[in-house]
């Protein structure tokens, strides 16, 4: 009898299986088998590290990305304020008010009702 036979067994249908013990056995008593099985293990392994080191590196570039964006929106924000408050000044109030025309005589409108809208 050959020794991959004697490890397969009939059961009640009269087909041939491998029973977990057999398996264990045959796979820890040939060791060509389980060097390709550690090999596999290691193999999937390596792909799931390189994986992972791309994502940590790509999320790295992004970060990166980011905090220049920030840096250069808080540089805008900054000279935006600077301008606010040259603006709010008094003395451009004053250059703005000097350009207005000044009138004469001024003119009111009159309701054409004595009667007021109000809300609810």
């Amino acid at each position: 009898m050959s020794p991959y036979i004697k490890n397969f067994s009939l059961n009640r249908h009269n087909s041939l299986f491998l029973s977990k013990k057999n398996v264990a056995g045959f796979v820890l008593k040939n060791p060509f088998i389980l060097n390709i099985i550690l090999l596999g293990l290691i193999f999937i392994t390596l792909i799931l590290y390189l994986i992972q080191m791309n994502q940590i590196v790509s999320l790295g570039f992004k970060l990166n990305e980011l905090e220049k964006k920030k840096d250069e929106l808080e540089k805008i924000n900054k000279s935006l304020l600077l301008e606010k408050i040259k603006l709010e000044s008094s003395e451009t109030i004053q250059k703005n008010l000097t350009s207005f025309i000044k009138t004469e005589k001024v003119d009111y409108l009159r309701p054409l009702f004595e009667t007021a809208v109000s809300k609810k």
